[in-house]
């Protein structure tokens, strides 16, 4: 169990510094909104790397240095006999006269640790199967297409072209599609594969399966 609890509290302080993070991309691309989306990519590259990467090259005079590590968590649900966070460092004398008390303390703080971790545990799984079933849903729905070239298929089930699969991806379009378009249409996919969106998104997810209480993160993969 203790693993699992390093784990979370890793997971808790990645996604609490992220928060930063977002909002100085965000102000970025306002500011970069018509240079060349590639810019865009490097900027998020920069969070995906900040959400799971534990390891901060940080200077006396970072940002993060001010913010709370995992003794941060544990303390702020560890309230002390006098309503203050509780100390590691307690005199003996605090702990002569109030051992029960404490002990009260520390037993409830690990429950709602416990608690909180089963919690997440169920949150990510749970996004986790919701996307294993959205993409099964989404097979089903083309399993009748029909073929038209290569890795391109037809299919009537389908509001708008998308690319699905992520070693051999396939386009799908529409059957309604204005053939004017659909030369463009398969243009722009092709472009999605080989830019490798379709990895990009499926990556980009379970970072938000792993941060999915996050809103910033929600932010972002929007």
């Amino acid at each position: 169990m203790s693993v699992i609890t390093d784990l979370f509290y890793t997971v808790l302080s990645l996604s609490y510094k992220s928060v930063f993070v977002v909002i100085f991309i965000l102000a970025v691309r306002f500011l970069i909104r018509k240079l060349p989306k590639s810019y865009s990519f490097a900027l998020w590259a920069v969070l995906a790397f900040r959400l799971i990467c534990p390891v901060s090259f940080e200077s006396t005079v970072s940002l993060f240095n001010s913010l709370p590590d995992r003794a941060y968590y544990i303390n702020t649900v560890i309230p002390s006999s006098g309503g203050t966070v509780a100390q590691s460092n307690f005199n003996a004398d605090v702990l002569n006269t109030n051992t029960a008390a404490v002990q009260s303390a520390v037993n409830s703080a690990i429950s709602l640790e416990q608690i909180a971790i089963y919690i997440y545990i169920a949150g990510v799984l749970a996004f986790a199967l919701y996307g294993v079933y959205m993409y099964i849903k989404t097979l089903n729905k083309v399993k009748f297409a029909v073929k038209k070239e290569n890795n391109i298929y037809y299919c009537d089930n389908i509001a708008s072209p998308f690319v699905l699969g992520f070693i051999r991806p396939k386009i799908y379009i529409p059957f309604r599609i204005e053939k004017s378009d659909e030369y463009f249409i398969i243009l722009h996919e092709k472009y999605h594969i080989k830019r490798k969106d379709n990895i990009l998104k499926l990556l980009a997810y379970i970072l938000l399966c792993i941060h999915f209480f996050n809103p910033f993160v929600w932010i972002s993969y929007y």
